[in-house]
């Protein structure tokens, strides 16, 4: 890509809306994700999450030289804070109002404290609540209500050790 392409493509609204989650969330000037465009790897992958169907998930990290680099697949170990970008259905994702085809997420450099978050906001509430299994026969209820306070027992453990 020639320079006015790089920075063609950092004028576009997708690439703008992604850059200002990435900035905000992980509490970066904005001349290092102006930096990614200098990385031919790193503009294709960018290229190819906003313009091809097949590429659902876009993953920035932060490496410990504060430098951004995105994939396409889930980065193992993570070392440090990262976002996430999920397309809502398969598709390009439109210059205009892309906000609304891209669901956008931090991701925590410990996954165990994540996902204890999330079993503790997200799921024992949502499926404890009686409320929601009014549709539900009472044996069912009953065994979600257990399995979910299992899975949070389990999260604890894990996490402590």
């Amino acid at each position: 890509m020639a320079k006015t392409d790089t920075s063609a493509a950092a004028a576009d609204p997708r690439y703008e809306f992604l850059g200002s989650y990435v900035t905000k969330s992980l509490r970066l000037k904005p001349e290092k994700w102006t930096r990614i465009f200098s990385v031919e790897e790193y503009r294709t992958t960018l290229k190819d999450f906003v313009d091809k169907p097949s590429v659902l998930i876009l993953i920035v990290i932060l490496t410990p030289s504060l430098q951004l680099i995105p994939s396409s697949s889930f980065p193992c170990p993570l070392k440090t804070k990262g976002v996430y970008f999920v397309k809502k259905k398969a598709g390009a994702v439109p210059k205009e109002k892309c906000n609304e085809m891209v669901i956008a997420g931090d991701l925590a450099p410990k996954t165990i404290d994540q996902l204890a978050a999330l079993v503790d906001e997200i799921f024992v509430p949502l499926l404890s609540n009686p409320l929601n299994h009014t549709a539900w026969p009472t044996v069912v209820a009953q065994d979600i209500k257990k399995h979910v306070h299992s899975l949070k027992s389990t999260v604890y453990q894990v996490k402590l050790n």
